[in-house]
C-alpha cells in the first residue's frame, strides 16, 4: 500500500487495528509523513466545507432563462 493509501485509509478509518496503530507509529516519527498527512487533512476539511454549501434555487430560477435564450 502506498503511502497516499495509507493516509486516506487512515482518514477514512478504513485500517485493521495493526495497520492503525503501525500508521500512527510510523506518523510520530516521521516528519515528512507527518507534513504529508496534513495535507491530507487540510483536503479533507475543505471538502466538508464544501459539502455543507447549499445551493439556493431563486439563484438556478434567476439564470435559466438567461441560459436558455443563449
Amino acid at each position: 500500500m502506498t503511502t497516499d493509501e495509507r493516509i486516506i485509509k487512515y482518514i477514512e478509518n478504513e485500517l485493521s487495528s495493526e495497520e492503525r496503530i503501525a500508521f500512527e507509529f510510523d506518523l510520530k516519527n516521521s516528519l515528512d509523513l507527518k507534513a504529508e498527512f496534513e495535507k491530507y487533512l487540510r483536503v479533507k476539511k475543505g471538502a466538508d466545507e464544501l459539502n455543507k454549501l447549499k445551493l439556493d434555487p431563486l439563484y438556478l430560477d434567476s439564470i435559466i432563462p438567461d441560459f436558455r435564450n443563449k
